[in-house]
C-alpha cells in the first residue's frame, strides 16, 4: 500500500476513540478523531479527507445518525464509505441507518479482526460499485412509526449484510454460551454429588464440635466476668441503655462522676437522669438527644465538650463516645463511655486566650509600627516648615505673621507630644519598649529638664528650685537618659500647670544607699549593684509644688491611662490623662516605682526611686564615633528621602547650617549618588521604595568611595532596640526619631556626627 488510508473517527468517549484508533493505527492506517458529528464535520469543512467514515452512534450536541445524513446531504460527501457502531440493541437501529445512509453496521463491543474485514471488504468493493450506484427512494413503515429511505440499492445491501453478519456473529456467541452453560451444569451436578458427601462429613464433626462448644461457652462464661471486672476498674464512666434508652448499667467510674449508685438508676431514662439540659441550662429535648440519634441509625458518635448533671444539679464538661450494642445483626442499645474534661478544658481555654492574645499584641505592635511612621511623617512637615518660617530664612515676618506662626509651631509640638504619649503608652503594654541605657551625669540631666519649662516657670511668676545631694554632683547612672528626661519633663510641666503664679517647685535628688531602704514599702523594686562596687543602690528624685494639690480619694486615680481630676465640661488645664500613667511605666521599665504625698491646697510631692545601675552594659553613644571627614566634603550632605515634604525640611535645615545638599527619592539612586560624589554627610530613612534603608546603609559600607561616609538615621518607624543595634552595627553615627527632635537637636547632632 503506497498511500496510507485515511479514517476518520467521531467518537465522544476518549477511551474508546484512543482504543479505536489504535487498533486502525496498528493496521496501517492514518486516523482522524472528533468527539460528536459537529466536530468531524468541521474537519471535513477544513479539507480533511477520509477515505471512510467510522461514528459512534450515541454522542452529544450530533449524533451518528444525524452526522451521516450531513454527509449525504454534501454532494462532496455522498458517497463517502460511513460504518456505524451500535450495540444493535433495537430493530429500529437497522431501519434508522438505512434512513441516514450508513454503509455498515459494527456492533459493540466490536471485534478487532471482524473490524479490520469490514473496512476491507467496503473498501475493496467501494470503487467497483461507485459507477452502480442508483438511488431509491421507499417509504418503510416499520414499528408504528414511518421512514424514508433514499439509500443506493448497493448500498442497503451492504447495510442489510453487515446486519446479518453481525446477526450471525451474536448467534455463534450464543452457541458458545450455550456449550459452556451445559458444561457448568455438568460440573454443577459434580459438586453437588461432592457437597453431599461433605455434609455427611461434617454432620458426624459437629457431634464433636458440641462437645468443643460447650467447654467454649465455659470459656466464654469466665471471660464475661474478666471483662466486667475490667468494667468495674476502667478509669471511665461506662453506661449502658436499652433502644428505649433505659439505663441498663453502669460502672463504678460513672457512678463516682455522675454521684449516683448503680441500683437507684438502672431501669431509668438515660436522657433524664444526666443528659437532659443543654451546656447553658436549657431544657435538651430527648429527640434531640445525639445518642438517641445515633442508637437508632446503628451509627456511632462522638462528642467533645458536651455537659452531663450530677445527681446534685451540677455540670461537668464531657467527652464521650456512644457506641450501638448489636446481637445477630440487631441493634439491642447502646454503651456511652465517657470521661470528664473539666481541667483539660480549663487548660485548652487558657491556651486560646493565650494564643488570642499573642495575635492581638502582634496585630496591635503591626498597627503601632504603621501609625508612627502615618502619624509622625505630615506633623514633622508641619512643625519643620513651622521652624523655617519662624526663623525667617526665607525673608521677614510682620507680627501678626509671627504670632500666628508662633500659634502652628506651639499646637503642632503639642499635637506631637500627644502622639508620641499615645504611642508610647501601647508599646509599653505590648511588652515593646526597652532601655537603651548609657552612662551620663545625672545633674546635667535634671538641669536640662528644668531649663526646658524655666521660661514658663518665669512667665508666671513661679520660682524653680534644684536641691542636689552633694554626692550626686559628679556621679555617673546608668539609664536610659531619654526616657529619664521624659519622665522628668511630665512631672516638672504638671507642677509648673497646676501651680499658681507666685508659686515655687522644687526637685530634690538624693542618694539610697542599700541601708538605707527602711521604710520603702515591699512593693517596691530594686536592683542592688555589687557591693564591691561602691555604687548606690538606686537614687531618689522627688518634684514638690505649691500648687492646687490632690484630693485623698481621687489619689488612686492619678495613674489610669486617660484618666483627669476634673470635670471634662469645666476644663482649667489642658492635658490628656496620658503623661503620668506613661510616666509610671517608664519608671516601672526601669526597675523603679513613683508614688505621690498630697494634700488639696497646698500642693504635691512625686517621688520615684530608680537603679542606679541597669542590668547588662550601657550602650555606647554612636555620635562619638569619628569620621575622618575633613574640609569641603564634610560640607556636603545627601538627604535619601523619599517624603518630597520630610526632605525638604531637612535640606532646608541643613542649608541653614552652610551644608550643599543633594537629594534621591529612593535608595537605588541615593547608593548611585554617593558613589557618583561622595558627601561628607548622609542622612538616611528607613521606608524607602525600592531599596530600604537596611539595605541601602549596607550597600554604602560595601562601596569603598562610601565606606566610611558618616550616615544618620532619621526615621518616623518605632524602631526596637535590636533594629537600633543592627543599624549602629552596620555603621550608622546615630539612629534619630523624627518625632522626637527639633531642629537645634538635629543640627547638633549632624555637628558631633562630623567632627
Amino acid at each position: 500500500m503506497s498511500e496510507k488510508i485515511s479514517i476518520l473517527i467521531a467518537e465522544d468517549s476518549p477511551t474508546q476513540a484512543l482504543q479505536l484508533q489504535h487498533t486502525l493505527e496498528k493496521a496501517g492506517f492514518q486516523v482522524s478523531a472528533a468527539i460528536n458529528g459537529k466536530e468531524a464535520l468541521r474537519l471535513l469543512e477544513e479539507g480533511l479527507r477520509p477515505t471512510i467514515v467510522i461514528s459512534d452512534i450515541m454522542m452529544p450536541e450530533m449524533d451518528g445518525y444525524e452526522f451521516c445524513k450531513q454527509l449525504r446531504a454534501d454532494g462532496r460527501f455522498k458517497h463517502l464509505p460511513v460504518i456505524l457502531l451500535t450495540t444493535l440493541s433495537d430493530p429500529k437501529d437497522v431501519i434508522k441507518g438505512l434512513e441516514c445512509g450508513a454503509n455498515n453496521f459494527i456492533p459493540k463491543p466490536y471485534d478487532e479482526k471482524h473490524l479490520i474485514n469490514r473496512i476491507q471488504y467496503l473498501l475493496s468493493n467501494f470503487e467497483l460499485r461507485k459507477n452502480a450506484m442508483a438511488e431509491m427512494g421507499i417509504n418503510v413503515f416499520f414499528s408504528g412509526e414511518n421512514f424514508f429511505i433514499t439509500a443506493e440499492r448497493l448500498q442497503i445491501l451492504d447495510l442489510l449484510l453487515s446486519t446479518y453478519e453481525n446477526a450471525y456473529h451474536q448467534n455463534i456467541e450464543l452457541i458458545k454460551t450455550q456449550n459452556e452453560m451445559r458444561m457448568l451444569n455438568e460440573r454443577l451436578e459434580e459438586l453437588v454429588s461432592q457437597r453431599t458427601a461433605e455434609l455427611v462429613e461434617t454432620n458426624e464433626r459437629l457431634q464433636l464440635e458440641l462437645v468443643e462448644r460447650r467447654q467454649a461457652e465455659d470459656t466464654v462464661e469466665r471471660l464475661r466476668r474478666q471483662y466486667e471486672l475490667i468494667l468495674q476498674a476502667a478509669g471511665e464512666g461506662i453506661i449502658g441503655q436499652d433502644l428505649e434508652g433505659r439505663i441498663t448499667f453502669m460502672n463504678p467510674a460513672a457512678e463516682k462522676m455522675l454521684g449516683y449508685a448503680a441500683d437507684e438508676v438502672i431501669g431509668l431514662s438515660r436522657h433524664a437522669t444526666w443528659h437532659h439540659s443543654k451546656p447553658d441550662g436549657a431544657a435538651y429535648p430527648e429527640e434531640e438527644c445525639s445518642i438517641m440519634k445515633a442508637c437508632r441509625k446503628g451509627r456511632t458518635y462522638r462528642a467533645v465538650n458536651e455537659v452531663f448533671w450530677k445527681r446534685d444539679g451540677a455540670g461537668f464538661p464531657v467527652e464521650y463516645v456512644a457506641t450501638p450494642l448489636k446481637m445477630d445483626g440487631k441493634i439491642t442499645g447502646m454503651v456511652v463511655i465517657f470521661g470528664d474534661i473539666t481541667e483539660r478544658k480549663s487548660l485548652r481555654d487558657a491556651e486560646i486566650a493565650r494564643i488570642a492574645a499573642d495575635t492581638a499584641n502582634k496585630a496591635k505592635s503591626d498597627f503601632l509600627a504603621n501609625m508612627s511612621h502615618e502619624l509622625r511623617t505630615p506633623m514633622n512637615s508641619i512643625l519643620g516648615f513651622s521652624e523655617v518660617l519662624q526663623d525667617q530664612l526665607f525673608g521677614p515676618l510682620n507680627e501678626k505673621q509671627q504670632e500666628y506662626v508662633n500659634y502652628i509651631l506651639g499646637s503642632g509640638r503639642h499635637l506631637l507630644a500627644l502622639i508620641n504619649d499615645i504611642l508610647d503608652l501601647a508599646k509599653v503594654e505590648a511588652g515593646k519598649m526597652t532601655l537603651e541605657a548609657s552612662s551620663f551625669p545625672l545633674k546635667n540631666l535634671l538641669e536640662s529638664s528644668m531649663n526646658m519649662l524655666k521660661e514658663k516657670a518665669i512667665k508666671h511668676g513661679i520660682a524653680m528650685e534644684l536641691d542636689l545631694d552633694s554626692a550626686l554632683a559628679e556621679e555617673l547612672i546608668e539609664a536610659d537618659e531619654r526616657k529619664l528626661k521624659q519622665i522628668l519633663f511630665n512631672l516638672l510641666s504638671n507642677a509648673v500647670k497646676f501651680t499658681s503664679e507666685g508659686g515655687a517647685v522644687r526637685v530634690t535628688a538624693r542618694l539610697m544607699k542599700d541601708e538605707g531602704r527602711e521604710g520603702m514599702e515591699e512593693k517596691s523594686s530594686f536592683v542592688p549593684a555589687s557591693k564591691a562596687s561602691g555604687r548606690p543602690s538606686s537614687f531618689e528624685i522627688t518634684v514638690t509644688d505649691t500648687g492646687i494639690g490632690i484630693r485623698q480619694e481621687d489619689i488612686g486615680r492619678l495613674f489610669q491611662s486617660f484618666a483627669q481630676l476634673e470635670s471634662p465640661y469645666a476644663k482649667q488645664y489642658e492635658g490628656t490623662g496620658l503623661g503620668l500613667a506613661l510616666t509610671k511605666k517608664m519608671i516601672e521599665l526601669h526597675g523603679g516605682r513613683i508614688w505621690v504625698e498630697s494634700e488639696a491646697g497646698k500642693g504635691s510631692s512625686f517621688i520615684f526611686t530608680i537603679p542606679a545601675k541597669q542590668p547588662g552594659q550601657a550602650q555606647p553613644d554612636p555620635l562619638h564615633k569619628k569620621t575622618g571627614r575633613t574640609g569641603a566634603q564634610a560640607k556636603t550632605a545627601l538627604v535619601i528621602e523619599d517624603d518630597p515634604l520630610a526632605a525638604s525640611i531637612v535640606e532646608t535645615a541643613l542649608a541653614a547650617a552652610d551644608f550643599s545638599v543633594a537629594k534621591a527619592a529612593n535608595g537605588r539612586d541615593g547608593v548611585a549618588a554617593a558613589k557618583k560624589d561622595p558627601p561628607g554627610l548622609i542622612v538616611l530613612d528607613l521606608m524607602l521604595p525600592i531599596m530600604n534603608g537596611f539595605e541601602t546603609l549596607a550597600a554604602l559600607r560595601s562601596q569603598k568611595k562610601t565606606a566610611g561616609t558618616p550616615v544618620i538615621v532619621l526615621t518616623a518607624m518605632e524602631l526596637s532596640q535590636e533594629e537600633k543595634s543592627k543599624l549602629l552595627s552596620q555603621g550608622a553615627q546615630a539612629v534619630l526619631e523624627k518625632g522626637r527632635l527639633d531642629k537645634e537637636e538635629f543640627i547638633a547632632t549632624v555637628r558631633r556626627v562630623i567632627g
